[in-house]
């Protein structure tokens, strides 16, 4: 996931923990970075950012690659 949202050239992601595609995503790919995030581990390259309370709303920066990457 890592590689394809560098060369989107993302700096954000954001889901909505209420959609349908969260849940379809994380099961289809039970080892993917939706399914990740739902149970709370985030990859290294990502930096959460914080959700008003309430919200269904989750988002994380995208860090700069790391020297060597």
């Amino acid at each position: 996931a890592e590689r394809q949202v560098r060369a989107l050239g993302a700096g954000l992601i954001v889901i909505c923990t209420r959609a349908a595609e969260a849940e379809v995503l994380s099961q289809r790919a039970p080892g993917g970075l939706m399914a990740a995030q739902e149970a709370g581990r985030v990859p290294g390259w990502l930096a959460p950012l914080p959700s008003p309370q309430g919200s269904d709303i989750r988002a994380w920066r995208v860090l700069p690659p790391r020297q060597g990457q």
